[in-house]
């Protein structure tokens, strides 16, 4: 019998695998599709805290501390590069928003982000545009490269002896004592926990086990630009505005910030031209020079899947014995990733974790209505 069965082959999926194992649990690792195939891989890479939610900053400033030694601990490197990142303003309205939000962390006791007047903006993105008034500045943000993150944890996972199954569905889940029987593509299983990493499947794997999670799937989109002259440093955030731009080593930009394809089916998303066009129109506002003539070269969607709150779902389930979670990581899982396994390893040693996950709990949802669709989220 397994340790743990985790369902879901994205980076929440691998890190909960491989610290599992690394902590001689026996661990099978189900993957419907291709391992990293959706939100994992097709993300832009942003690493940040900078107005990240409150309730996620303790998992966030965890991660903060792997992402440096990440790539020694993968044998691989992830790019990860410290650049810094910048929510600007772009009226009165949004400068006093972001100056309460800078104050609002303070008062709990967070300090990796300020509000930066136009001048230091400026000195800092010497691009942007005359109308910024201010910004709030995250220096220890940045990004990585997700196609080699989740290459360098797959590699890790079946060093660590755990059970890769690609192109193998969840069928089917019964409770049998203190234990689960797993009904899959490639026969039963049983595991003594099973771990809900399934991202926008998130809410059916919950179902499956006599749960009920408000997780929606959803298709942010992306735009990779061919490389330009080096013209920004920080990755680059909007506040109302949906943007979020980073310039790659080799010059490419990439462009994000949450602009939805349409997803007829979860896992097949149909890019929208028309919101490709708003993103790249807001780009050109934002840095005016250097994005006036740039085309994209490749615009796609991942799949990820979104809660009723737009923060992340993570911890033992609040009604069913021997389930954890780890989804509705809303479009900007990707900068916690290498910490949920962490948490996910305490939670199955019946530890408390060492980093606080109470905001986060799935029974923040007991007896919630459907999922809202507007529900406030932060992409990138």
């Amino acid at each position: 019998m397994l340790d743990a069965l985790v369902a879901g082959g994205g980076l929440a999926g691998l890190s909960s695998a491989l610290a599992l194992a690394e902590r001689g649990a026996r661990v099978a690792l189900l993957e419907r599709e291709v391992i990293g195939r959706h939100a994992s891989t097709l993300n832009a890479g942003g690493v940040r805290r900078t107005h990240r939610h409150p309730a996620e900053l303790p998992l966030a400033g965890a991660a903060f501390a792997l992402w440096p030694v990440l790539s020694d601990r993968l044998g691989v490197d992830v790019r990860y590069r410290v650049t810094g990142h910048l929510q600007v303003a772009e009226n009165e309205a949004e400068l006093a928003r972001l100056t309460a939000r800078a104050a609002g962390v303070r008062a709990l006791g967070f300090a990796h982000e300020r509000m930066v007047d136009a001048a230091e903006a400026r000195r800092l993105a010497p691009a942007l545009a005359p109308h910024i008034l201010g910004a709030l500045y995250g220096e220890a943000d940045g990004h990585a490269d997700p196609h080699a993150v989740v290459a360098g944890y797959r590699d890790a996972c079946e060093a660590a002896g755990v059970r890769m199954y690609e192109a193998t569905a969840l069928l089917g889940l019964t409770r049998e004592g203190d234990s689960w029987r797993a009904a899959t593509a490639a026969g039963a299983m049983r595991a003594r926990w099973l771990v809900n990493c399934a991202g926008a499947w998130g809410a059916e794997v919950a179902a499956m086990a006599g749960d009920r999670l408000p997780v929606e799937p959803s298709a942010p989109m992306a735009l990779l630009l061919p490389p330009l002259p080096r013209f920004v440093g920080p990755v680059i955030q909007c506040l109302t505005r949906r943007l979020s731009l980073k310039q790659l080593d080799d010059g490419r930009v990439m462009i994000g910030g949450g602009h939805r394809a349409r997803l007829p089916r979860p896992g097949a998303p149909e890019v929208l031209l028309e919101e490709a066009a708003t993103n790249l129109a807001t780009a050109r506002a934002i840095l005016p020079g250097p994005m006036e003539a740039a085309e994209p070269a490749r615009i796609w969607a991942g799949t990820d899947g979104y809660s009723q709150d737009g923060v992340a779902i993570i911890g033992a389930s609040a009604r069913v014995p021997g389930l954890l979670h780890a989804c509705g990581l809303s479009g900007h899982g990707f900068a916690i990733g290498p910490a949920i396994g962490g948490v996910m390893a305490d939670l199955a040693e019946g530890r408390t974790p060492a980093v606080d996950i109470s905001g986060l709990d799935p029974g923040r949802f007991q007896g919630a209505g459907p999922v809202l669709a507007e529900a406030e989220r932060n992409a990138g």
